[in-house]
């Protein structure tokens, strides 16, 4: 899929050169949705992890605003893994948009998709979903005889 660009926002897929923005992303984001949580890794585990791990390994997405990274999504098979909006940008859309990727990259082939694993537990990203879906626990895929258009 190439880059999609909406409203100076662009969709692309993460390069390694995203790695220490995706994390910085990813830090704001969940410190902002959950102040009162001790993470079990330090910042620096967590850049490291991003960097070594999920942007190489994993299919990463980013929303880019003037070429910095704003959002970032990670699909793992047909799951939505992870789903973080910078804080400053949220309520703008651009969390539906990345949504809309993954809902778009499910295929009916391979195990139903567990929907949301670590995502479901934001509400903000919990409640971008659910008003994309003609069911909030829905996701497309082979049993329920939902495919994505293509």
């Amino acid at each position: 899929m190439r880059a999609v660009k909406n409203n100076d926002i662009v969709i692309r897929r993460a390069a390694g050169s995203d790695a220490a923005e995706v994390a910085e992303v990813w830090l704001r984001s969940f410190t902002a949705a959950l102040a009162g949580v001790r993470r079990a890794y330090t910042d620096d585990e967590v850049r490291a992890w991003i960097r070594e791990v999920v942007v190489p390994g994993q299919e990463t997405w980013v929303a880019a605003a003037d070429g910095s990274v704003v959002a970032m999504m990670v699909r793992e098979g047909n799951d939505l893994d992870q789903l973080y909006v910078d804080p400053a940008w949220q309520g703008r859309g651009i969390g539906g948009r990345l949504v809309d990727v993954a809902k778009e990259r499910t295929t009916c082939s391979g195990p139903a998709p567990t929907a949301f694993r670590a995502a479901r537990a934001l509400a903000a990203t919990w409640s971008i979903w659910a008003s994309r879906s003609p069911s909030p626990t829905s996701f497309p895929d082979a049993s329920s005889g939902h495919c994505p258009a293509r």
